[in-house]
């Protein structure tokens, strides 16, 4: 039998940061909950964002959503939103639980829809995450990065008397432009 530089037999599985590691792993499974990256515990299913989706804050904006029927089953579901404001350890709510609307999906379906939120007035980016319910548990998680509305003309204080020139080749900053 072998030994390690601990002392503890190799062949036993034991290792001495055996502890330390169980609690990261709890702790990026943590993480991973409060980013949104979990399955969804209801009937419905969300397919995920590879990234936040990033919103002006201080008006109405709306949050893409994608839910999926994984079932052969019709499924019919009243949702209803909550917005959190995210910080480095905590997320707090922003108002009460407010329906939203009624899902009815037939098996196998996907719906693209989007959700209309309202963000408070910030002076910094701030993250949010919308969390999206069903009477049987959270649905869906959707990470927000939420901008200042005058951004863009902090923006033009860099530039001096140079006009700023933004490239946008997809044609995505567009609508939101034309917006602000």
């Amino acid at each position: 039998m072998t030994t390690g530089q601990s002392g503890t037999s190799l062949r036993s599985g034991y290792h001495r940061n055996a502890p330390y590691t169980r609690v990261m792993k709890i702790r990026v499974v943590a993480f991973f909950l409060l980013a949104g990256v979990a399955p969804a515990w209801a009937d419905l299913e969300v397919v995920p964002a590879e990234t936040p989706q990033v919103v002006f804050a201080g008006g109405p904006a709306k949050a893409a959503l994608i839910l999926r029927n994984p079932d052969g089953d019709r499924r019919e579901q009243e949702l209803s939103i909550r917005i959190f404001q995210l910080s480095s350890a905590t997320a707090m709510p922003i108002g009460e639980r407010q329906p939203w609307k009624k899902v009815q999906m037939l098996g196998g379906q996907t719906v693209i829809g989007s959700v209309p939120v309202t963000l408070p007035e910030i002076r910094a980016a701030t993250f949010f995450r919308i969390e999206v319910s069903s009477p049987d548990g959270v649905v869906a998680r959707l990470p927000i990065l939420a901008c200042p509305r005058d951004l863009l003309q902090r923006l033009a204080a860099f530039g001096g008397e140079t006009p700023v020139g933004i490239y946008d080749p997809e044609a995505r900053l567009k609508p939101l432009l034309h917006e602000a």
